[in-house]
């Protein structure tokens, strides 16, 4: 795998929780990153 993403506590932290102000922005990077990285 030549990707690799570095993700800390609060990047987790944001992903898991709705309230985060920018929870859905790190959603579609996240899930974006993931599609790319399993081709």
């Amino acid at each position: 795998m030549d990707n690799q993403l570095f993700v800390d506590t609060w990047g987790w932290l944001t992903l898991h929780d709705q309230r985060e102000d920018r929870h859905q922005e790190v959603v579609n990077f996240y899930h974006q990153f993931r599609l790319k990285s399993d081709n």
